[in-house]
């Protein structure tokens, strides 16, 4: 633990006076004062350019002063403290510059075991002197996990870090923590700290303010905004009080307020929802499928602006992994290595949600100008996340939207193959005079099986063209596809209200239209007039069941075949899907023309739809 204890020292400005505070070991620490020369006076006081006039400071009990001659202390600050002329592999494992040194493979096998260790990674031959500032850093870094202080004091970290090494940079910090060293974080931004540490120390006027977990500062930041200008401290009203209890209970209970079956509908309803609500410039969503390398990006508000707010596939997935929320304005770098510099909005908010393993969740919001967010505007975030999560679970989206279509595609493919094949044995068995003109039979056999076939191809043609990679797919556009193999032979109208279906049960619908449509085709070829076939479906009673119904203007059916207890193949594949399949009735008679009434349970669907 670091204590200060009534510590004052002989500073310029004289703010190092009577200060007071504890750092447990409790993961990173930062002290956060607005005062940047408070900082500065304090730092150097801790390297002892500036000598104590009272109070003592101690580390586990010992003398700081000690440790520090004892080189139990280390500090990574504006400055680095590096070999220039050393590379990065000796830096790191020699304390002084060496006059001369043997044993390289030694050496090279440490360093290796070291970057191992941590998922850094600098060149081991590299002077320090020809690397970027970003790396001397990152070496520095390295340098102080190898020598295993007991303090590490840090300052000006993430001015000179892309995010990706900021994320190991992160895990690297844990990493020292849990081997014992205590990390002490000074910084002037609140957005630095909360990304940084653990606990925050707040110190205003030279008082010492109290020690906050991070993630209550992240969570309502402009509560601790008049502390650090030393006034009263944020007092919330009653009204503000409701509306966040509200959000919290809508983050807590809110089920899935989407009905649409659309995956990018979906997400484009949530983003409008939450630009709106957080009075945002714009807001966008990433949704990852890492298995498939799909990426599904969503905007708000689609404009020239908006091409700018994108950021790339591999920060995604970086942004996406991180446990917490992150905040960026203009003025870091972090914001120059995701954003172009011509970039015309100054403050950006990350939520992220790793609904799985493979599926990746990030929500991104966008304000013109500065911003600090409220904590109802991340209860907002966070529900949002949630409710995008539900959605994807529910309609088992990751994966379909690549993987699904591709084989329907397939499918299609090898259906297509089987009917030019029929045909083809046809044309083969007429030619050698095996399947006579006047023999109709065999050749309507031949037909009737190349249409059914050719009715499933067209049904997994339609779904590989489905731009939505949801599970449901409407009535209508699947008798739509069957309809189109018989423009030909009959004019077909459709009259349909929505109704939904799972992808699985798309086939058989098909196939039980296609017999319905081709019987009546089959006998009609003798009709007088044109062939017309008008279908309809709607719910009847509302909610009960699906009702279809297949209405010709042809001869109707023959009686004395109703009769008959033999019915066709035909016949046979309707009844074993309507009745054991979808669970459902079916009834046919004459009414100028052939009727065919089709009534599938709504329940038995929404079942389906459930699974």
């Amino acid at each position: 633990m670091l204590e200060l204890r009534r510590v004052s020292a002989a500073t310029q400005s004289g703010r190092i006076k009577d200060i007071n505070a504890q750092f447990e070991k409790l993961g990173v620490n930062a002290l956060l004062c607005p005062n940047a020369t408070f900082l500065d006076e304090l730092l150097s006081t801790f390297l002892g350019e500036q000598p104590l006039t009272d109070g003592q400071i101690l580390l586990d009990g010992e003398d700081y002063f000690r440790l520090v001659r004892g080189g139990e202390v280390q500090l990574i600050i504006g400055q680095d403290t590096l070999f220039p002329n050393l590379t990065a592999q000796d830096n790191v494992l020699f304390s002084e510059e060496p006059f001369f040194y043997f044993h390289f493979r030694k050496r090279a096998v440490e360093y290796e075991r070291v970057l191992a260790e941590t998922g850094l990674y600098l060149p081991a031959r590299q002077k320090a002197s020809k690397m970027s500032r970003e790396d001397r850093k990152i070496l520095e870094l390295l340098r102080s996990y190898y020598r295993r202080p007991k303090l590490l004091l840090l300052r000006d970290l993430t001015s000179c870090l892309s995010y990706k090494n900021f994320a190991i940079v992160l895990g690297l910090l844990d990493l020292m923590c849990s081997r014992g060293t205590e990390i002490l974080y000074l910084s002037s931004q609140w957005e630095e700290a909360v990304k940084i540490a653990d606990q925050i120390t707040i110190f205003s006027h030279g008082r010492n303010y109290g020690c906050f977990p991070a993630e209550q500062v992240a969570e309502n930041p402009r509560h601790f905004f008049p502390i650090m200008v030393g006034s009263h401290p944020y007092q919330v009203d009653k009204d503000e009080n409701k509306k966040i209890e509200v959000l919290r209970l809508i983050n807590e209970n809110m089920p899935s307020f989407t009905d649409t079956v659309d995956l990018r509908k979906s997400l484009h309803m949530f983003s409008k929802y939450v630009m709106n609500i957080a009075k945002a410039g714009n807001c966008l969503i990433y949704l990852v499928d890492q298995n498939q390398q799909n990426l599904l990006q969503v905007v708000a508000k689609d404009d020239e602006a908006s091409r700018s707010m994108f950021i790339p596939q591999d920060s995604i997935l970086h942004l996406s992994d991180s446990p917490r929320m992150l905040y960026l304005n203009c003025n870091e770098s972090m914001f120059a290595t995701l954003f172009p510099a011509e970039a015309d909005f100054r403050t950006v908010v990350f939520m992220p949600n790793a609904l799985s393993n493979r599926c990746k969740l990030l929500i991104e919001v966008v304000y013109p100008d500065y911003y600090v967010y409220t904590e109802e505007e991340l209860l907002l975030l966070k529900w949002a996340a949630k409710e995008i999560g539900i959605l994807v679970e529910k309609t088992k989206l990751m994966g379909s939207s690549v993987l699904l279509q591709e084989s329907h595609h397939r499918i299609k493919n090898n259906l297509q193959i089987i009917v030019s094949l029929l045909e083809m044995e046809r044309s083969q068995l007429e030619e050698h005079g095996i399947l006579p003109q006047d023999t109709p039979v065999i050749s309507q056999i031949l037909n009737d099986i190349s249409q059914r076939v050719q009715s499933m191809a067209s049904i997994h043609n339609l779904l590989c063209r489905k731009n939505t990679a949801g599970s449901m797919i409407d009535l209508y556009s699947i008798v739509r596809e069957v309809a189109g193999i018989y423009e030909d032979a009959a004019a077909i109208q459709l009259d349909f209200e929505e109704m939904l279906i799972p992808y699985g049960m798309a086939v058989s619908f098909a196939l039980v239209a296609n017999e319905i449509i081709n019987n009546s085709v089959k006998h009609n070829r003798t009709l007088s007039r044109p062939l017309s076939i008008r279908i309809s479906a709607k719910l009847n009673p509302p909610g009960d069941l699906y009702q279809i119904v297949f209405q010709d203007n042809g001869h109707g059916f023959d009686e004395r075949a109703e009769k008959s207890e033999d019915g066709g193949i035909g016949t046979v594949i309707i009844d074993s899907i309507v009745h054991m399949e979808l669970c459902g009735e079916h009834r046919k008679r004459n009414q100028n023309g052939a009727r065919v009434e089709l009534d599938i349970p709504a329940s038995f669907i929404l079942e389906e739809i459930k699974k």
